[in-house]
């Protein structure tokens, strides 16, 4: 008895024999790990003890009733593969556990033992959830890009039939018909390159050409393009490093990632000044995009670097665009062996830094 029980005892899966009444005769160690308790306060309570925190699998309280032991007393049956939730008493975390119970029959067929065991899933059910949220995630992005593709689809469209029917009629073309064919011939480009550019960062086929880059020529070049597409915004430069700095870049996909964030603090800081900031220390070089748009929110800064996500519904809403320029960001100055993040500053400011390595040079 003695070597069976050392066995049960260091076996990985929770055992725990109650009695008929669900006193609980015996958990091994796993099942008291399991539980969150010692074996003190595990042996000799019962299954009606209040200290018992069930979770059913959607997260909702279990009842008493529905708790493994009481299901086998009820039903004289076993009760096999019980995904159930343990939440620990001293802490809000939850193990989660799939459960076997089954009857122990005596010479009368009546219930004097019920053995219940456990195996640990949480990792799985992390899993699962997390491949819900990825797929919810992913269905969003398609309502988004459909929407997104529409609009300015169905706008060019009618644009074109006008134009032709001018056209027929051997009217004149008025040129702003045409500086809008071409916004809205440029907004769908635009789309169907940042759908292209994901597909292929996602199967690692993007390739750099890098080459000798002064940084701050790049960074001048980038705001006097969007300045000329964008009249409106005012955009204020600071340089703390040497003018002749360089670095091994790909002048294209760097253009393309600061490009992407001015766009983006245009959209957000409504026509307010932007600043871009140039500064370094001995290791890297930091590139810093700063506005004065809604604060977003510190528990989705990171989550908007994600492919898919577009932040909370209430910052993205209104504003178009698929929501993977970021997630476009990041991935290429990773490729660069950089990276970007999102800060706060004490004055209100939403600020992106991009951040390289001197040892591109």
């Amino acid at each position: 008895d003695d070597r069976y029980q050392s066995l049960v005892e260091d076996l990985s899966i929770g055992i725990v024999v109650h009695e008929s009444s669900t006193r609980i005769l015996y958990a091994n160690k796993a099942a008291c790990d399991m539980l969150g308790l010692c074996k003190d306060e595990v042996e000799q309570t019962y299954a009606t003890d209040p200290q018992w925190r069930f979770l059913e699998e959607d997260g909702s309280r279990m009842e008493l009733n529905r708790f493994p032991v009481n299901q086998v007393i009820q039903t004289k049956s076993r009760i096999p593969t019980l995904v159930i939730g343990i939440k620990h008493p001293e802490k809000e975390s939850v193990t989660w556990g799939q459960c076997d119970a089954y009857p122990v029959l005596d010479a009368h067929g009546e219930i004097y033992q019920v053995i219940v065991n456990f195996t640990d899933i949480s990792q799985r059910i992390c899993l699962e959830k997390e491949l819900r949220k990825a797929k919810a995630a992913k269905s969003r992005f398609i309502d988004i890009a459909a929407h997104e593709l529409k609009n300015p689809i169905a706008a060019l469209s009618a644009q074109v039939e006008l134009t032709m029917l001018r056209l027929k009629k051997g009217q004149s073309v008025d040129m702003k018909a045409l500086e809008k064919i071409q916004r809205q011939t440029n907004r769908v480009t635009n789309l169907v390159l940042s759908l292209l550019d994901v597909s292929r960062l996602e199967k690692n086929q993007i390739v750099l050409k890098k080459e000798n880059i002064e940084v701050v020529s790049l960074l001048k070049d980038c705001i006097q393009d969007f300045k000329l597409s964008n009249p409106q915004s005012q955009i204020e430069f600071f340089n703390h490093e040497q003018d002749q700095l360089q670095l091994s870049l790909d002048r294209d996909r760097l253009f393309q990632v600061i490009t992407n964030l001015l766009d983006n603090a245009n959209k957000y800081s409504e026509q307010k000044p932007i600043t871009v900031e140039l500064k370094g220390n001995p290791e890297f070089i930091t590139i810093s995009i700063i506005d004065q748009g809604q604060e977003i929110p510190a528990n989705i800064r990171e989550e908007i670097f994600k492919p898919f996500i577009r932040g909370e519904d209430k910052l993205k809403s209104s504003t178009p665009g698929l929501g993977l320029g970021l997630y476009i960001c990041r991935t290429i100055l990773e490729l660069h062996g950089g990276n970007i993040k999102l800060n706060r500053s004490s004055q209100g400011e939403n600020i992106f830094q991009v951040v390289l390595p001197r040892g591109l040079a």
